[in-house]
């Protein structure tokens, strides 16, 4: 009753979604009601960020993924393209990064698991293609930090991180030459 009163008074007030939202602990439930919110506000950075957020724990810290993961990743992605477009910061693109990255690594291990040469090599193939995009978003985090005259120890963290996996990619695609260009900024940022 109190919510309603409060939302009929301050009806753009985010707090009230937010309050609501933390009272929902069925994750379907949940999932639904930011979609059913998310339409009202497509442009709401902190719904999209925030479901974002809910959706990458929820496929990639379970302690058993959820049966409908690859589902669930590809909304991951789309709510995550619209906060991105809508954030004043680089959060949502380091989430990106993090999102595309455990991608990538889910079809190649998949990949690796193939018994069929054809079924592995299409696996591989789509691996490669979801690393260069991984590449994509970290080198738009890249760029937004390098742009900044000093970077916080938390904003080298996550530098650290996002070139970490940059590191990785082009480890695996057995390009040492980027691996070096690579390693030598990351030991720029301690």
């Amino acid at each position: 009753v109190i919510l309603e009163k409060g939302r009929k008074f301050y009806p753009e007030d985010g707090f009230w979604n937010e309050l609501e939202l933390k009272n929902i602990t069925d994750k379907p439930a949940l999932f639904a009601r930011y979609e059913a919110l998310i339409a009202k506000s497509p442009a709401d950075f902190t719904l999209n960020y925030n479901y974002a957020i809910e959706l990458y724990n929820y496929i990639y810290t379970s302690e058993k993924r959820p049966a409908n993961q690859d589902e669930l990743k590809d909304k991951l992605t789309s709510v995550l393209k619209a906060a991105m477009a809508n954030d004043k910061e680089i959060d949502a693109a380091v989430l990106m990064c993090n999102h595309s990255f455990n991608v990538a690594a889910d079809i190649s291990t998949a990949s690796n698991l193939a018994k069929d040469p054809r079924k592995k090599a299409e696996l591989k193939k789509s691996s490669m293609a979801k690393m260069d995009e991984c590449i994509t978003y970290c080198n738009t985090v890249s760029a937004y930090f390098d742009a900044k005259p000093s970077l916080k120890q938390t904003e080298k963290a996550l530098y650290r991180n996002v070139l970490g996996y940059v590191q990785d990619i082009y480890g695996f695609k057995n390009d040492q030459k980027k691996v070096a260009e690579v390693t030598k900024k990351r030991a720029t940022l301690q």
